[in-house]
């Protein structure tokens, strides 16, 4: 059901670590579907310090600087302290001119404090259900980026082999059947992913049914 679908999307997020490096790579895919040109890892020189931004994201005159918290375990939450550091990056690369807004982005979620803070201050703020609109959840919804961790045709070892060659959308796999070869599959494994990435994956497989219940 509904619920099921949900956790096991949240749980295919966590799948991308323990390092945070893939996840970035998701949300810059994320964000290429939403039509920015994105970069991963960059970094930018604001007015008092040089800073790594995670990921960049420009569309128009927008640059968003998106900074990112990946937890490896669902009960962890970002707390003030982390809203405070990443709000005093946003405005030194903004008084450069590096970047025209900021993000803060997690995988869980954020504290009571961490969002009153980020509400009084401006500090925009994305999490798993956090805002109401526009958030992780609605945004995988609408840009249909699912990720190849919610796939279970792989194991544990082939996910992590792909994700290090940077393919994190089923999508991918789809398109290019030579990544799974990369990383060792062969004929009817190949085909049983490919199977798996359609019915999950496709305009209406099994997360799009679950998104427009």
């Amino acid at each position: 059901g509904p619920a099921a679908m949900h956790y096991s999307m949240k749980r295919a997020l966590m799948g991308m670590g323990p390092s945070g490096f893939p996840f970035e790579t998701y949300i810059g895919e994320i964000f290429k579907a939403k039509g920015y040109t994105t970069a991963v890892g960059q970094m930018l020189r604001g007015k008092c310090a040089t800073h790594e931004v995670d990921v960049l994201a420009k569309k128009g005159d927008e640059v968003r600087g998106i900074e990112m918290k990946f937890h490896n375990n669902l009960a962890m939450k970002s707390d003030l302290k982390v809203v405070l550091y990443v709000h005093a990056r946003i405005q030194d690369l903004q008084k450069s001119g590096a970047i025209t807004t900021g993000l803060l982005l997690t995988n869980t979620k954020f504290t009571s404090d961490a969002i009153s803070y980020a509400e009084c201050a401006g500090v925009p703020l994305i999490s798993w259900g956090y805002p109401e609109k526009g958030n992780l959840n609605d945004l995988i919804r609408e840009t249909k980026t699912y990720p190849i961790t919610g796939l279970t045709t792989l194991t544990k070892s082939e996910k992590d082999r792909l994700l290090n060659n940077k393919v994190v959308l089923c999508n991918t796999l789809l398109t290019d059947t030579s990544s799974l070869q990369n990383v060792g599959l062969r004929g009817s494994q190949v085909q049983k992913v490919i199977t798996e990435s359609e019915m999950l994956c496709s305009p209406g497989g099994e997360f799009d049914l679950h998104y427009s219940e």
